[in-house]
Protein backbone atom coordinates (compact mmCIF):
# COMPACT_ATOMS: atom_id res chain seq x y z
CA UNK A 1 0.00 0.00 0.00
CA UNK A 2 2.72 2.35 0.89
CA UNK A 3 4.58 2.00 -2.63
CA UNK A 4 1.27 2.28 -4.26
CA UNK A 5 0.55 5.61 -2.51
CA UNK A 6 4.18 6.61 -3.49
CA UNK A 7 3.91 5.97 -6.81
CA UNK A 8 0.23 7.63 -7.05
CA UNK A 9 2.32 10.47 -5.70
CA UNK A 10 5.12 10.38 -8.10
CA UNK A 11 2.79 10.31 -11.02
CA UNK A 12 0.71 13.10 -9.63
CA UNK A 13 4.09 15.14 -9.05
CA UNK A 14 4.61 14.29 -12.76
CA UNK A 15 1.81 15.62 -13.99
CA UNK A 16 1.61 18.41 -12.46
CA UNK A 17 5.26 19.23 -13.73
CA UNK A 18 4.40 18.71 -17.43
CA UNK A 19 1.44 20.96 -16.86
CA UNK A 20 3.80 23.49 -15.66
CA UNK A 21 6.04 23.13 -18.19
CA UNK A 22 3.07 23.02 -20.93
CA UNK A 23 1.68 26.67 -19.83
CA UNK A 24 5.53 27.89 -19.86
CA UNK A 25 6.12 26.28 -23.18
CA UNK A 26 3.47 28.20 -24.40
CA UNK A 27 4.76 31.13 -24.02
CA UNK A 28 8.34 30.14 -24.65
CA UNK A 29 8.65 31.08 -28.40
CA UNK A 30 12.33 30.60 -29.74
CA UNK A 31 14.15 33.89 -29.22
CA UNK A 32 17.16 35.02 -30.84
CA UNK A 33 19.22 38.22 -29.14
CA UNK A 34 19.63 40.79 -31.50
CA UNK A 35 22.67 40.43 -33.06
CA UNK A 36 23.43 44.37 -34.37
CA UNK A 37 20.46 45.84 -32.15
CA UNK A 38 19.26 49.19 -33.88
CA UNK A 39 19.66 52.41 -32.48
CA UNK A 40 16.58 54.36 -31.65
CA UNK A 41 14.50 51.91 -32.34
CA UNK A 42 13.82 53.03 -36.46
CA UNK A 43 12.78 49.18 -37.30
CA UNK A 44 9.69 49.48 -39.14
CA UNK A 45 6.37 48.12 -37.55
CA UNK A 46 8.28 48.74 -33.73
CA UNK A 47 5.89 50.81 -31.78
CA UNK A 48 7.22 52.56 -28.14
CA UNK A 49 5.47 50.98 -25.22
CA UNK A 50 6.33 54.03 -23.66
CA UNK A 51 4.35 57.73 -22.82
CA UNK A 52 5.95 61.02 -21.88
CA UNK A 53 8.98 62.86 -21.30
CA UNK A 54 12.37 60.82 -20.48
CA UNK A 55 15.50 60.99 -18.01
CA UNK A 56 18.51 59.32 -18.42
CA UNK A 57 18.92 56.77 -15.45
CA UNK A 58 22.16 55.48 -14.70
CA UNK A 59 22.85 51.94 -13.77
CA UNK A 60 26.10 50.01 -12.21
CA UNK A 61 26.97 46.68 -11.68
CA UNK A 62 25.12 46.11 -8.75
CA UNK A 63 22.00 47.34 -9.82
CA UNK A 64 18.90 45.92 -12.06
CA UNK A 65 16.11 47.53 -13.28
CA UNK A 66 12.92 45.80 -15.10
CA UNK A 67 9.43 45.76 -16.30
CA UNK A 68 6.35 43.88 -16.08
CA UNK A 69 4.14 44.64 -18.81
CA UNK A 70 1.20 42.79 -21.07
CA UNK A 71 0.94 42.79 -24.34
CA UNK A 72 -2.04 42.63 -26.19
CA UNK A 73 -1.12 40.43 -29.40
CA UNK A 74 1.64 38.16 -30.45
CA UNK A 75 5.31 39.86 -31.07
CA UNK A 76 7.98 39.59 -33.10
CA UNK A 77 10.55 41.85 -30.77
CA UNK A 78 10.96 42.98 -27.45
CA UNK A 79 13.51 45.48 -26.15
CA UNK A 80 14.75 48.34 -24.27
CA UNK A 81 16.44 51.53 -25.03
CA UNK A 82 19.90 51.77 -23.64
CA UNK A 83 21.83 55.32 -22.95
CA UNK A 84 25.43 54.51 -23.03
CA UNK A 85 26.32 58.63 -23.24
CA UNK A 86 28.05 58.74 -26.20
CA UNK A 87 30.31 55.69 -25.84
CA UNK A 88 29.55 51.74 -25.86
CA UNK A 89 28.08 49.56 -22.97
CA UNK A 90 27.61 45.84 -21.73
CA UNK A 91 24.37 44.50 -20.20
CA UNK A 92 22.62 41.57 -19.66
CA UNK A 93 19.02 41.25 -20.19
CA UNK A 94 16.45 38.26 -19.02
CA UNK A 95 13.24 38.03 -20.72
CA UNK A 96 10.42 35.68 -18.16
CA UNK A 97 6.88 34.67 -18.47
CA UNK A 98 5.10 36.41 -15.95
CA UNK A 99 3.83 34.17 -13.21
CA UNK A 100 1.68 35.17 -10.09
CA UNK A 101 3.95 38.04 -9.16
CA UNK A 102 7.39 39.93 -9.92
CA UNK A 103 9.52 37.82 -7.21
CA UNK A 104 8.17 34.54 -8.25
CA UNK A 105 8.37 35.07 -12.20
CA UNK A 106 12.22 36.44 -11.53
CA UNK A 107 13.08 33.31 -9.58
CA UNK A 108 11.95 31.25 -12.45
CA UNK A 109 13.86 30.02 -15.65
CA UNK A 110 13.93 32.81 -18.25
CA UNK A 111 12.38 32.58 -21.94
CA UNK A 112 15.68 33.84 -22.57
CA UNK A 113 19.09 35.95 -21.64
CA UNK A 114 21.54 37.14 -23.31
CA UNK A 115 25.03 39.56 -22.19
CA UNK A 116 24.89 42.33 -24.75
CA UNK A 117 28.24 43.42 -25.12
CA UNK A 118 29.58 46.85 -26.68
CA UNK A 119 26.32 48.04 -27.77
CA UNK A 120 25.71 51.33 -29.21
CA UNK A 121 24.41 54.56 -27.41
CA UNK A 122 20.69 54.74 -27.60
CA UNK A 123 20.46 50.79 -29.14
CA UNK A 124 17.58 48.79 -28.08
CA UNK A 125 18.89 45.65 -26.58
CA UNK A 126 16.59 42.88 -26.31
CA UNK A 127 14.88 39.63 -28.82
CA UNK A 128 13.54 38.95 -31.64
CA UNK A 129 10.88 36.08 -32.99
CA UNK A 130 9.64 34.73 -35.84
CA UNK A 131 6.12 35.25 -37.26
CA UNK A 132 5.67 31.39 -36.91
CA UNK A 133 6.81 31.21 -33.18
CA UNK A 134 6.24 34.57 -31.73
CA UNK A 135 6.07 35.70 -28.32
CA UNK A 136 2.12 35.22 -27.50
CA UNK A 137 0.23 37.67 -26.05
CA UNK A 138 0.36 38.15 -22.22
CA UNK A 139 2.52 39.43 -19.27
CA UNK A 140 6.12 39.19 -19.13
CA UNK A 141 9.10 40.87 -16.94
CA UNK A 142 12.31 41.98 -19.01
CA UNK A 143 15.18 42.78 -16.45
CA UNK A 144 18.19 44.37 -16.79
CA UNK A 145 21.23 43.86 -14.70
CA UNK A 146 25.19 43.57 -14.98
CA UNK A 147 25.53 46.98 -16.19
CA UNK A 148 29.46 47.66 -17.08
CA UNK A 149 29.98 50.78 -19.13
CA UNK A 150 32.65 51.05 -21.96
CA UNK A 151 32.90 54.79 -21.39
CA UNK A 152 31.53 57.20 -18.36
CA UNK A 153 28.04 54.72 -17.53
CA UNK A 154 25.21 53.16 -19.10
CA UNK A 155 21.89 52.93 -18.16
CA UNK A 156 18.38 53.17 -19.25
CA UNK A 157 15.26 55.80 -20.44
CA UNK A 158 13.15 56.28 -17.67
CA UNK A 159 9.38 57.94 -18.58
CA UNK A 160 6.23 58.75 -16.68
CA UNK A 161 3.40 56.22 -15.80
CA UNK A 162 2.43 54.14 -18.70
CA UNK A 163 -0.42 51.89 -18.96
CA UNK A 164 0.80 48.10 -19.73
CA UNK A 165 3.83 48.80 -17.83
CA UNK A 166 4.94 48.46 -13.87
CA UNK A 167 8.99 49.30 -13.04
CA UNK A 168 10.59 47.63 -10.37
CA UNK A 169 14.05 49.65 -9.18
CA UNK A 170 16.55 46.89 -7.72
CA UNK A 171 13.84 44.67 -7.62
CA UNK A 172 11.65 47.00 -6.10
CA UNK A 173 8.25 48.33 -7.13
CA UNK A 174 8.68 51.77 -8.27
CA UNK A 175 5.65 52.84 -9.17
CA UNK A 176 4.40 55.72 -11.72
CA UNK A 177 7.20 55.32 -13.78
CA UNK A 178 8.42 52.79 -17.30
CA UNK A 179 11.41 51.73 -19.13
CA UNK A 180 11.83 53.23 -22.81
CA UNK A 181 10.38 49.72 -24.15
CA UNK A 182 9.64 48.73 -27.93
CA UNK A 183 7.82 46.36 -29.27
CA UNK A 184 6.89 44.86 -32.89
CA UNK A 185 3.55 43.11 -33.26
CA UNK A 186 3.16 40.17 -35.85
CA UNK A 187 0.13 42.00 -36.80
CA UNK A 188 -0.84 45.88 -35.61
CA UNK A 189 -3.37 45.71 -32.86
CA UNK A 190 -6.18 47.85 -33.29
CA UNK A 191 -6.83 50.12 -30.45
CA UNK A 192 -4.77 49.64 -27.59
CA UNK A 193 -1.52 47.70 -27.48
CA UNK A 194 -1.29 47.58 -23.97
CA UNK A 195 -2.72 44.40 -21.95
CA UNK A 196 -3.99 43.94 -18.66
CA UNK A 197 -1.36 43.17 -15.77
CA UNK A 198 -1.82 41.42 -13.21
CA UNK A 199 -1.32 42.03 -9.60
CA UNK A 200 -1.84 45.78 -8.88
CA UNK A 201 -5.11 47.33 -7.44
CA UNK A 202 -6.33 50.72 -8.07
CA UNK A 203 -6.19 51.76 -4.73
CA UNK A 204 -4.20 54.77 -4.52
CA UNK A 205 -2.79 56.88 -1.62
CA UNK A 206 -5.25 58.53 0.47
CA UNK A 207 -5.63 62.08 -0.73
CA UNK A 208 -5.01 65.18 1.67
CA UNK A 209 -5.60 68.41 -0.23
CA UNK A 210 -3.55 70.42 2.29
CA UNK A 211 0.33 71.00 0.64
CA UNK A 212 2.86 71.58 2.64
CA UNK A 213 1.92 74.94 4.59
CA UNK A 214 5.98 75.92 5.76
CA UNK A 215 7.69 75.14 2.02
CA UNK A 216 4.82 77.08 -0.65
CA UNK A 217 6.79 79.22 -2.93
CA UNK A 218 4.40 82.22 -4.11
CA UNK A 219 6.18 84.26 -6.61
CA UNK A 220 4.72 87.42 -5.31
CA UNK A 221 7.34 89.48 -3.27
CA UNK A 222 11.13 90.25 -4.87
CA UNK A 223 12.31 88.32 -1.77
CA UNK A 224 11.21 84.99 -3.26
CA UNK A 225 14.37 85.75 -5.58
CA UNK A 226 16.97 84.53 -2.93
CA UNK A 227 16.09 81.52 -3.64
CA UNK A 228 16.83 81.64 -7.35
CA UNK A 229 20.14 80.62 -8.61
CA UNK A 230 20.09 81.10 -12.90
CA UNK A 231 21.44 78.38 -15.06
CA UNK A 232 21.65 78.02 -18.51
CA UNK A 233 19.22 79.66 -20.57
CA UNK A 234 17.52 81.47 -17.45
CA UNK A 235 19.58 84.37 -16.74
CA UNK A 236 16.96 87.32 -16.61
CA UNK A 237 14.15 86.55 -14.68
CA UNK A 238 11.83 88.85 -12.51
CA UNK A 239 8.88 89.60 -9.98
CA UNK A 240 5.54 90.80 -11.89
CA UNK A 241 3.59 93.29 -9.63
CA UNK A 242 0.67 90.49 -10.81
CA UNK A 243 2.15 88.33 -8.49
CA UNK A 244 4.43 85.95 -10.53
CA UNK A 245 8.02 85.00 -11.51
CA UNK A 246 8.65 85.98 -15.15
CA UNK A 247 11.51 84.16 -17.09
CA UNK A 248 13.32 85.25 -19.82
CA UNK A 249 14.36 81.92 -21.89
CA UNK A 250 17.37 82.47 -24.70
CA UNK A 251 17.44 79.55 -27.31
CA UNK A 252 19.52 76.57 -25.28
CA UNK A 253 19.14 73.05 -24.66
CA UNK A 254 17.44 72.29 -21.20
CA UNK A 255 17.02 75.58 -19.90
CA UNK A 256 17.21 75.63 -16.28
CA UNK A 257 16.97 77.75 -13.25
CA UNK A 258 17.82 76.17 -9.68
CA UNK A 259 15.38 76.75 -6.57
CA UNK A 260 16.73 76.29 -3.05
CA UNK A 261 14.28 75.43 -0.29
CA UNK A 262 12.93 78.59 1.93
CA UNK A 263 15.48 79.26 4.61
CA UNK A 264 12.79 80.69 7.16
CA UNK A 265 10.57 77.44 6.82
CA UNK A 266 9.58 76.02 10.29
CA UNK A 267 9.96 72.81 9.05
CA UNK A 268 11.63 70.50 6.37
CA UNK A 269 10.03 68.83 3.40
CA UNK A 270 10.22 64.97 4.22
CA UNK A 271 10.79 63.34 0.65
CA UNK A 272 8.91 60.31 2.18
CA UNK A 273 6.06 62.41 2.83
CA UNK A 274 6.16 65.13 0.16
CA UNK A 275 6.05 62.61 -2.77
CA UNK A 276 4.29 65.33 -5.48
CA UNK A 277 5.66 69.06 -6.22
CA UNK A 278 2.90 71.00 -8.38
CA UNK A 279 3.54 73.61 -10.49
CA UNK A 280 1.14 76.52 -11.47
CA UNK A 281 3.11 77.98 -14.70
CA UNK A 282 2.45 79.39 -18.26
CA UNK A 283 4.87 79.29 -21.26
CA UNK A 284 5.15 81.37 -24.49
CA UNK A 285 3.71 79.70 -27.74
CA UNK A 286 5.43 77.34 -29.83
CA UNK A 287 7.70 75.80 -26.60
CA UNK A 288 8.69 72.31 -26.03
CA UNK A 289 5.93 70.20 -23.89
CA UNK A 290 7.98 69.06 -21.56
CA UNK A 291 9.96 69.63 -18.22
CA UNK A 292 12.20 67.91 -16.24
CA UNK A 293 13.06 68.43 -12.16
CA UNK A 294 16.57 67.71 -10.55
CA UNK A 295 16.33 67.02 -6.99
CA UNK A 296 18.91 67.40 -4.47
CA UNK A 297 18.36 65.59 -1.26
CA UNK A 298 20.09 65.09 2.05
CA UNK A 299 20.85 61.29 0.82
CA UNK A 300 20.92 61.88 -2.89
CA UNK A 301 23.29 64.93 -4.31
CA UNK A 302 22.01 66.32 -7.25
CA UNK A 303 21.62 67.57 -9.41
CA UNK A 304 23.09 64.47 -11.52
CA UNK A 305 21.55 61.41 -14.22
CA UNK A 306 19.25 59.35 -12.02
CA UNK A 307 17.77 61.94 -9.80
CA UNK A 308 14.94 63.33 -12.24
CA UNK A 309 11.02 63.39 -13.03
CA UNK A 310 9.87 64.15 -15.79
CA UNK A 311 6.12 65.84 -16.60
CA UNK A 312 4.49 66.33 -20.29
CA UNK A 313 2.85 70.12 -20.73
CA UNK A 314 -0.29 70.52 -22.14
CA UNK A 315 0.10 72.52 -25.53
CA UNK A 316 -1.31 76.27 -24.54
CA UNK A 317 -0.14 79.71 -23.86
CA UNK A 318 -2.91 79.79 -20.70
CA UNK A 319 -1.92 79.16 -17.08
CA UNK A 320 -1.71 75.23 -16.37
CA UNK A 321 -0.77 72.79 -13.87
CA UNK A 322 2.38 70.58 -13.91
CA UNK A 323 2.63 67.67 -11.25
CA UNK A 324 5.83 66.48 -10.74
CA UNK A 325 5.57 62.59 -9.11
CA UNK A 326 8.66 61.77 -7.32
CA UNK A 327 7.59 58.67 -6.17
CA UNK A 328 8.33 57.10 -9.17
CA UNK A 329 11.91 57.57 -8.20
CA UNK A 330 13.84 55.54 -5.55
CA UNK A 331 16.85 58.21 -5.24
CA UNK A 332 13.84 60.87 -3.61
CA UNK A 333 11.96 58.47 -1.88
CA UNK A 334 14.88 57.56 1.06
CA UNK A 335 12.70 57.59 4.50
CA UNK A 336 14.56 60.29 6.33
CA UNK A 337 16.10 62.55 3.76
CA UNK A 338 14.85 65.47 3.16
CA UNK A 339 14.95 68.07 0.05
CA UNK A 340 17.00 70.72 -0.24
CA UNK A 341 17.02 72.02 -3.57
CA UNK A 342 16.05 70.73 -6.95
CA UNK A 343 16.57 72.12 -10.81
CA UNK A 344 13.52 73.01 -12.83
CA UNK A 345 14.13 72.43 -16.74
CA UNK A 346 11.66 74.54 -17.84
CA UNK A 347 12.18 72.59 -20.85
CA UNK A 348 13.25 69.13 -21.27
CA UNK A 349 14.92 69.73 -24.44
CA UNK A 350 16.32 71.91 -27.33
CA UNK A 351 14.01 75.51 -27.17
CA UNK A 352 13.65 78.72 -29.37
CA UNK A 353 13.95 82.40 -27.27
CA UNK A 354 10.63 82.01 -25.36
CA UNK A 355 8.83 83.11 -21.68
CA UNK A 356 8.25 81.18 -19.16
CA UNK A 357 5.70 82.32 -15.86
CA UNK A 358 5.29 80.59 -12.34
CA UNK A 359 2.50 81.75 -10.25
CA UNK A 360 3.47 79.29 -7.65
CA UNK A 361 5.10 75.78 -6.42
CA UNK A 362 3.35 73.48 -3.71
CA UNK A 363 4.12 70.28 -2.43
CA UNK A 364 1.50 67.13 -1.51
CA UNK A 365 1.92 64.14 -0.36
CA UNK A 366 1.29 62.34 -3.33
CA UNK A 367 0.19 62.86 -6.98
CA UNK A 368 -3.21 61.89 -6.07
CA UNK A 369 -3.69 64.81 -3.63
CA UNK A 370 -1.81 67.29 -6.71
CA UNK A 371 -4.27 66.55 -9.07
CA UNK A 372 -7.18 67.38 -6.87
CA UNK A 373 -5.81 70.92 -5.63
CA UNK A 374 -7.86 73.43 -6.98
CA UNK A 375 -6.53 76.72 -6.44
CA UNK A 376 -8.12 78.12 -3.35
CA UNK A 377 -5.75 78.91 -0.92
CA UNK A 378 -9.04 80.28 1.31
CA UNK A 379 -9.81 76.75 1.93
CA UNK A 380 -6.55 76.21 3.57
CA UNK A 381 -6.57 78.79 5.73
CA UNK A 382 -6.42 78.57 9.44
CA UNK A 383 -7.67 82.00 10.51
CA UNK A 384 -6.00 83.75 13.80
CA UNK A 385 -7.11 86.70 16.05
CA UNK A 386 -6.00 90.21 15.01
CA UNK A 387 -6.97 91.37 18.00
CA UNK A 388 -7.56 90.40 21.69
CA UNK A 389 -11.14 89.10 22.35
CA UNK A 390 -13.46 91.55 24.18
CA UNK A 391 -15.57 90.51 26.85
CA UNK A 392 -19.15 90.40 25.19
CA UNK A 393 -21.99 92.97 26.33
CA UNK A 394 -24.69 91.04 28.44
CA UNK A 395 -27.28 93.11 26.37
CA UNK A 396 -28.22 91.55 23.25
CA UNK A 397 -27.63 93.82 19.90
CA UNK A 398 -28.38 93.82 16.28
CA UNK A 399 -24.95 94.61 15.12
CA UNK A 400 -21.62 93.35 16.44
CA UNK A 401 -20.00 95.45 19.47
CA UNK A 402 -16.53 94.23 17.81
CA UNK A 403 -14.91 96.34 14.34
CA UNK A 404 -14.99 92.98 12.16
CA UNK A 405 -11.10 91.88 11.65
CA UNK A 406 -9.27 93.84 8.75
CA UNK A 407 -9.30 93.27 5.21
CA UNK A 408 -6.82 91.79 3.28
CA UNK A 409 -4.79 94.67 1.60
CA UNK A 410 -6.49 95.28 -2.17
CA UNK A 411 -4.41 93.35 -4.72
CA UNK A 412 -3.50 94.00 -8.48
CA UNK A 413 -6.80 92.89 -10.13
CA UNK A 414 -5.85 89.07 -11.61
CA UNK A 415 -5.87 88.54 -15.52
CA UNK A 416 -9.34 87.82 -17.14
CA UNK A 417 -8.29 84.33 -17.38
CA UNK A 418 -7.72 83.50 -14.14
CA UNK A 419 -11.20 85.08 -12.70
CA UNK A 420 -12.54 82.52 -15.65
CA UNK A 421 -10.96 79.82 -13.68
CA UNK A 422 -13.29 80.18 -10.77
CA UNK A 423 -10.32 82.54 -8.78
CA UNK A 424 -7.46 79.63 -9.18
CA UNK A 425 -4.24 81.25 -7.24
CA UNK A 426 -5.85 84.79 -7.98
CA UNK A 427 -3.76 87.77 -6.70
CA UNK A 428 -6.22 88.54 -4.22
CA UNK A 429 -6.84 84.90 -2.82
CA UNK A 430 -3.18 84.57 -2.20
CA UNK A 431 -3.05 88.05 -0.39
CA UNK A 432 -5.59 86.92 1.90
CA UNK A 433 -3.94 83.68 2.37
CA UNK A 434 -0.46 85.36 3.31
CA UNK A 435 -3.05 86.98 6.14
CA UNK A 436 -4.79 84.23 7.61
CA UNK A 437 -2.11 81.64 7.58
CA UNK A 438 0.01 83.40 9.48
CA UNK A 439 3.31 81.22 11.29
CA UNK A 440 2.74 79.01 7.70
CA UNK A 441 3.81 82.31 5.74
CA UNK A 442 6.17 82.17 2.85
CA UNK A 443 7.32 85.71 3.09
CA UNK A 444 8.75 85.96 6.42
CA UNK A 445 10.33 89.05 6.26
CA UNK A 446 7.21 91.16 5.16
CA UNK A 447 5.46 89.14 8.15
CA UNK A 448 6.70 91.97 10.69
CA UNK A 449 5.83 94.76 8.25
CA UNK A 450 2.21 92.79 7.76
CA UNK A 451 1.48 93.12 11.68
CA UNK A 452 2.62 96.68 12.26
CA UNK A 453 0.00 97.77 9.32
CA UNK A 454 -2.86 95.79 10.56
CA UNK A 455 -2.45 97.11 13.87
CA UNK A 456 -2.17 100.58 13.07
CA UNK A 457 -5.73 100.29 11.23
CA UNK A 458 -7.28 98.68 14.38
Amino acid sequence: MKNKALILSVLVLVALSVAFMATITANAATATPCEDPEVNGNIEGRVGFYEGGNSPHPMTSEDTIASHFSIIADATFVGVCCPAWGNTGNMTVELYAFDTDYDKTINGTPIATHDFVDFADNAYIGFTFSADDPLKAGEYVIRLCDAIPNGNTVGVWKHPETKGQELYQNDVHAPDAALRLAVAFVTQPEGDIFGTLTGYDDQKDEINTVPNLDNMLIFNSDDMLDLLTPGDGCQDFWIEEEGYLHIEVEATNDSQLTFTMPYWADDAVYCDESKAMLVKFRKSEGTPNSGEVFFSTTMFAGPTAGGSVTVIYEDTTDWQYAIFNFNSNTNYTQEGATLNAFRFDVFNGANEEATFDIEYILFFDNKESAAVWDGNFEAIAIPVPTVAPVTPTPVPTEVPTQAPATEAPKATEAPAEEKEEGGCGSSVILAHAMLVIGAAMIIKKKKQQTEEVIAEEL
